[in-house]
């Protein structure tokens, strides 16, 4: 995610005031949305894998906007409108990197975008008219085939590359996709006319016409809605509280009403968006990433959040990390919240 590589100059310090509680026991009663929407509760308590597609903007815009639809919307959706927009900002020149995965098996460029900010995702989503059910179109497909969406797609590009490398005939590239396409049982005859428009466009232009055309009868209507966000106060600080005695009080003000507006939004039923740089948490692969919390909870002399990941049911966590394996997710302490995250986004009515 571009927006968050100024923290790789910073890096992340461990402050003095660390020991600090920013939420007392007494504020901290136990909180989690699922109880507001227990028809989402299996949704939000299902493990989420993201695998080898960097959607995890799209997967934390579906969260939100699942529990203003009220049942479970399509991430694959969201990643596909947002990837337009992307495009479309790049033919005018106001985007120079669009983000194309790289894949060490790929002898040419893969099609595929990702990297995104689910706020954006959120404010361009605002003109879609209806929005596809995760049920219709799954992200990962509880089905004898296999991954899911994420792995259909890496078939589908291998395919494409051996086919632009004179390695496959047309024909046989386009067997193969229109394999890969069915096990989503969404298309059925036209299947082939698909898998013929993802074998000679780009597969992001085939997702986006995909979610147009074949979600099926079932597509609900997007609610009207406003995103708000609100920057960490100690990001741009390294995560540190500044040496000046005055700074550092509005500072410790700033940083209250962050984890305040986390806590009065849940209050409210509603989950919220958390940018951050994932070595913060997680034991991996450097990058910029978006997770959802959902709850919160005290434990060990602190209030804690509960951070729904899409990370599957890896604990590969830091220390001092409760990792909630079956759900795939993990608790974050307000000390922790606020040192190691950069902004929160979430849907206000």
């Amino acid at each position: 995610m571009r927006f968050l590589v100024f923290v790789l100059s910073v890096g992340w310090i461990t402050s003095a005031h660390s020991l600090e509680r920013y939420i007392s026991k007494e504020e901290c009663t136990e909180i989690d949305i699922r109880d507001k929407h227990p028809h989402l509760r299996g949704y939000f308590s299902k493990p989420r894998e993201q695998k080898s597609l960097g959607w995890c903007y799209a997967h934390t815009a579906a969260d939100l906007l699942s529990v203003e639809v009220g049942k479970p919307v399509s991430s694959p959706q969201m990643a596909a409108v947002h990837n337009q927009w992307k495009m479309k900002k790049h033919r005018e020149g106001k985007l120079k990197d669009l983000g194309r995965r790289n894949l060490s098996w790929h002898s040419f460029k893969s099609d595929i975008l990702v990297g995104g900010d689910s706020r954006e995702v959120l404010e361009n989503f605002k003109g879609e008219k209806v929005v596809c059910t995760e049920e219709e179109f799954p992200y990962s497909a509880a089905s004898p085939f296999g991954r899911g969406l994420e792995g259909i797609i890496d078939n589908i590009e291998a395919n494409k590359d051996s086919y632009r490398a004179g390695e496959f005939h047309v024909s046989l590239a386009c067997e193969n996709i229109v394999s890969e396409l069915e096990k989503l049982k969404m298309f059925g005859k036209e299947v082939v006319h698909i898998a013929s428009m993802i074998l000679t466009d780009d597969i992001n232009n085939a997702l986006y016409n995909i979610t147009q055309n074949y979600c099926g009868k079932t597509k609900e209507v997007v609610p009207d809605y406003k995103v708000q966000s609100m920057m960490n106060p100690l990001a741009r600080n390294g995560g540190s509280f500044s040496d000046d005695e005055t700074f550092k009080n509005i500072e410790k003000q700033k940083a209250k009403k962050f984890l305040d507006h986390i806590s009065n939004t849940l209050k409210k039923g509603k989950p919220l968006v958390v940018d951050y740089w994932s070595p913060n948490f997680w034991k991996g692969d450097s990058t910029g990433h978006s997770s959802t919390i959902i709850a919160r909870k005290w434990g060990g002399g602190r209030c804690h959040f509960k951070v729904r990941n899409s990370f599957g049911q890896k604990c590969n966590y830091k220390k001092l990390i409760e990792c909630n394996e079956s759900e795939g997710a993990f608790w974050v302490s307000d000390r922790e919240m606020i040192e190691k995250t950069w902004r929160i986004s979430n849907i206000e009515n």
